[in-house]
């Protein structure tokens, strides 16, 4: 198992919300605000992204 850490920009605003909404309710912002989290991290909010290798025995031939 390989495991790689690394350290990213911090974004300026994350939203959370299903792929869906940001399709569907696209020219109803309204409707879009109230299904989706839309978060403004502090500067002192640091981000970084784990990539880590796993093994499924019931994935391998």
């Amino acid at each position: 198992m390989r495991k790689e850490k690394f350290k990213i920009k911090c974004p300026k605003r994350i939203q959370f919300g299903d792929p869906m909404y940001f399709e569907d309710y696209k020219n109803e912002p309204e409707r879009l605000k109230k299904l989706v989290v839309d978060y403004k991290p502090k500067p002192e909010f640091k981000a970084g992204v784990v990539l880590t290798e796993m093994e499924y025995p019931e994935f391998l031939v």
